[in-house]
């Protein structure tokens, strides 16, 4: 970064292509700002932070830079009009730069006006002042490290000065001018975006009154916005009913509380938890309470609420506290709306309760909600009342009558002012926290890419001395081994202490591994360093795919899981590329000196883990509700979405971290756990690592003998690796994960059994073809891994675990993967000096094994939230896997004939759920379509 150059006698200001003194301002046209000559100033103001004279003022300049780009990307006379203009066609792209590109600008004007107004004040002191008072409220907790990393590398305040013009009197006097003007601009335009016109969509925030627990509730309406509200108002009507028909109830309000019927929330507290549970009152007849029941969504052209004479619909539940969105909720996200409609069965209007959704628009990037015409936008919160005694003969309906919060006094509701709904962020906070996480993988990847290439480097063997095949398993594969014991046990801490404070000092220990490592002269201290390098990355690695699956949006949870993994991926290109650049060093840095950018990113993660929000999922499932609504907000998750897990997690049971440990292992729970350990344990067995670890070794044995070539030939292959994952990540929420596991699977196992059968018939030699063909064929097998089992695998095991022993099931599964590593690890250069082909059959009949019981038991996931991801593992798996065992299951059909009444009653056994009637009718299904195969054959 260069100071700029003016004449002598001059100033800065010289150079400006256009100063804001000379920027049009209409002042009979509402102050209208002319946008070419705006643009124009605002472009050469950005030089004067090359004057500041450090690169860490990048950021700052091609910030404002960029949203210059954007402001200019819509054609308009001036920025009013750009602004009115966009709004009008629902767009946002050039106002949302306008709005941040005022900000950069109040900044820089105000941090310049203090300082020539205080002549013994800093610039860091005047700057600091201003970006607290501008940008700093607006930035993400990732984004404010890096503005206040430029603003402590201001320079003195005489040397800045002096880059400004020889004459600092002449500086100081033209700057008061420029900024009076600049002030003047800012000023206006700041105005005019506080304005109604200049706004994207605008909501009333309530202030909820306090809460309380009762296990009775009426639900009383809350208007959203009452500037919206009915003539005469329905805030604070009660939820009631109108009789339509045999057993069944119309939903409206009515303005007398007395006569709303009180509710309870009825079902175990696993029923409740995943949503199975119902809402009944105290009316209805003896055997059956009435229940609340959501019509579904396209039954109607305005979905209607109605309550029925029975056991209420499964799924209806109360949302979450304290956050201000409790309702009743149905299987989608969505509010209700009351009506004023004309029910044909009285003919007489009544203000009925309808369903309104909250739809994503692709168009704007915001979500808008679908309030029928004529109505008002409401939601129902539970006010505390008194549950009568309910008749004993109802008893079987409402045994399990639990606790809920609800609010004191729902009237007592108030309002603040009108809050603006900005533009949704071009990056969410979730995606950027997912990707500072993420480095974790890059640092596993970056040393699987380095250790291979560094044993095999000439100037290691000199320093640490030459290794037997069984020493050199040993060294490589000790992370792997050091791993597995803390990995297991790091997700019952995580569950106890939370997701970052686990990560955190897993960095460390990984960092200080790496300074073990880089600094060793013996290969004792380089075993240690490896071993406390992978106890730490045991810590992280499991919960780090936690983490970001509790913070992303089920929409985009696929990718964002998958991060960890691409990272790891661009960490294998990385590690050999940094040996490939440092082989031709002479000396023993050139092994050393990788350990240096390894030791740097560990650092990193770990004070990223300093600014991140912890998990909202695990701050609610220990009770920490504010604190997750918080996290929440700070990670811009849709809060629409978040209702849902925030209901569930507050009615969860609150259990130790060992007795969640120990769910794992109940009838519940046992199938996701093993499918997880199954699937992360097996994936390392299909021979990625040794791939990974010794590809310079394979490629040496397949005819390239000197360190470069193998070592350009192992980076051209991470690169393929890194280009195929690209695609695979982007598209991780397209593909299903069932899809990608099984086929990914069927060509790994292929290519292993090309290059066995190549070796074993004796056709690999140095100039032969055949040599050619096993190179392709190791590409092809870390191609194919990258796009389906390395990206599925991971999001898989973490996705499929019930909340409250994600991490520890995660934990459990990834200790199995790094035992399976570090076997692969150590056996690789035992197996390839024993046997040519050995090794590749192993591999390929482990992959085709595995294969197959991902194809029997393995559930489809992709696009499901997390806690719908449960219902798949309430049924049997020969649900799962009656379409890939048909021939078996044909050819065992008498067996199957004769005894459908055990088949009967060991479903009934295995349901846990409350919902045994719906399996066995499932179930039944099945056993009818067998006897029509088999009668019809």
């Amino acid at each position: 970064m260069s100071a700029p150059t003016f004449p002598p006698g001059g100033t800065i200001l010289d150079t400006f292509k256009k100063s804001f003194v000379d920027v049009p301002v209409d002042a009979d046209n509402d102050n209208a700002i002319a946008t070419t000559e705006f643009l124009d100033a605002a472009e050469s103001l950005t030089t004067i932070f090359d004057a500041l004279g450090s690169v860490a003022f990048s950021p700052v300049k091609n910030d404002m830079m960029g949203n210059i780009k954007l402001a200019a990307a819509a054609e308009s006379e001036t920025l009013q009009a750009l602004v009115k203009n966009e709004l009008k066609d629902k767009k946002h792209v050039a106002t949302e730069g306008l709005l941040w590109l005022v900000r950069g600008l109040d900044f820089t004007c105000i941090a310049l006006s203090q300082n020539v107004a205080k002549p013994s004040e800093e610039l860091a002191d005047s700057f600091r002042n201003a970006y607290g008072a501008t940008l700093k409220p607006h930035h993400s907790f990732l984004v404010k490290p890096v503005f206040s990393a430029a603003l402590s590398a201001c320079p003195y305040r005489k040397s800045f000065y002096e880059k400004l013009g020889s004459d600092e009197a002449k500086v100081q006097s033209e700057l008061r001018v420029y900024l009076a003007a600049l002030e003047k601009v800012v000023g206006i335009l700041k105005g005019f975006q506080d304005r109604k016109e200049a706004k994207c969509s605008r909501q009333f925030v309530p202030n909820y009154p306090p809460t309380s627990t009762s296990k009775g509730f009426r639900l009383i309406v809350n208007v959203t916005d009452p500037t919206k509200d009915l003539s005469p108002s329905v805030n604070g009507w009660s939820f009631s009913t109108v009789h339509t028909g045999a057993g069944l109830s119309d939903a409206v309000v009515s303005a007398d509380q007395g006569i709303g019927r009180i509710y309870y929330q009825n079902g175990t507290a696993e029923e409740i938890r995943y949503k199975s549970g119902s809402i009944l009152s105290d009316g209805g007849t003896p055997l059956f309470p009435w229940g609340v029941q959501v019509q579904a969504k396209g039954e109607a052209d305005e979905p209607a609420v109605r309550v029925n004479a029975g056991s209420g619909t499964k799924g209806v539940a109360l949302s979450a506290f304290p956050e201000p969105y409790s309702y009743l909720t149905g299987t989608n996200p969505g509010v209700y709306a009351v009506c004023p409609r004309i029910i044909p069965y009285y003919n007489a209007t009544f203000n009925v309760v309808r369903w309104a959704y909250d739809e994503f628009n692709y168009t704007t990037g915001l979500y808008e909600r679908t309030v029928p015409e004529d109505c008002v936008a409401v939601n129902f919160l539970p006010q505390c009342a008194d549950l009568p005694e309910l008749p004993e003969g109802s008893l079987s309906s409402h045994e399990f009558a639990a606790n809920s919060k609800c609010y004191e006094d729902v009237r007592r509701t108030t309002g603040s002012k009108m809050a603006t709904v900005t533009p949704r962020k071009l990056i969410p906070n979730y995606v950027s926290a997912s990707i500072a996480v993420s480095f974790g993988g890059l640092l596993n990847g970056y040393d699987t890419g380095c250790i291979g290439a560094i044993s095999h480097m000439r100037q290691f063997t000199e320093t640490m001395g030459r290794m037997p095949a069984l020493l050199l398993g040993i060294t490589v594969s000790m992370m792997m081994l050091t791993g597995t014991l803390p990995s297991v046990f790091a997700g019952h801490l995580a569950d106890r202490r939370g997701r970052l404070k686990i990560i955190l000092p897993g960095a460390i220990l990984f960092a200080m591994g790496a300074a073990l490592q880089g600094t060793a002269h013996k290969l004792t201290q380089f075993i240690v360093g490896r071993a406390l390098g992978g106890f730490g990355q045991g810590m992280f690695l499991a919960n780090i795919a936690v983490y970001i699956t509790e913070i992303a949006p089920s929409q985009k949870r696929g990718r964002l899981v998958a991060l960890p993994q691409f990272a790891a991926t661009a960490g294998v290109c990385l590690g050999y590329f940094s040996c490939y650049g440092t082989v031709s060093v002479t000396s023993s840095f050139a092994w050393r000196l990788p350990y240096v950018v390894q030791g740097i990113i560990a650092i990193m993660l770990a004070l990223t883990c300093l600014l991140l929000p912890e998990s909202p999922r695990w701050l609610a499932l220990h009770g920490r509700s504010e604190e997750a609504v918080l996290a929440l907000r700070m990670l811009d998750f849709n809060m629409d979405e978040a209702r849902g897990f925030l209901s569930v997690a507050q009615q969860q049971p609150s259990l130790s971290g060992w007795q969640n440990f120990a769910l794992l292992f109940r009838r519940n729970y046992r199938p996701r756990t093993f499918l997880a350990l199954f699937l992360l344990g097996m994936v390392q067995l299909g021979g990625i690592d040794a791939i990974t670890y010794y590809a310079p070794v394979l490629f040496g044995q397949a005819g390239l003998a000197s360190d470069n070539a193998s070592f350009l030939v192992s980076g051209i292959s991470s690169i393929l690796m890194l280009v195929i994952s690209i695609p695979a990540f982007m598209l991780a929420d397209r593909w299903g994960r069932r899809t990608s596991a099984i086929s990914g699977g069927i060509g790994l196992s292929g290519c292993m059994m090309v290059i066995g059968s190549l070796y074993a018939a004796k056709a690999v030699h140095p100039s032969g073809f055949a040599r050619w063909v096993v190179i392709v064929a190791v590409y092809v097998f870390g191609l194919t891994y990258c796009a389906t089992w390395g990206i599925v695998s991971k999001i898989y095991a973490s996705e499929i675990q019930p909340g409250n022993t994600r991490a520890a099931a995660n934990s459990v599964a990834m200790g199995l993967s790094f035992f399976t590593n570090w076997l692969v690890a150590l056996i690789t250069p035992i197996l390839l000096d024993a046997s040519a082909f050995g090794a590749y059959f192993l591999f390929g009949g482990l992959a085709l094994c595995t294969t197959g019981v991902l194809a029997a038991y393995m559930p489809e996931t992709r696009g499901r939230s997390l806690e719908n991801i449960q219902e798949a593992f309430h049924r049997p798996a020969v649900c799962s896997i009656t379409r890939y065992l048909r021939p078996l299951i044909l050819s065992l059909r008498h067996r199957v004939v004769n005894n459908p009444a055990n088949e009967e009653i060991e479903m009934e056994r295995q349901n846990q759920t409350g919902s045994a009637e719906a399996i066995s009718i499932s179930h039944e299904g099945v056993t009818r379509s067998l006897r029509l195969d088999v009668a019809s054959a």
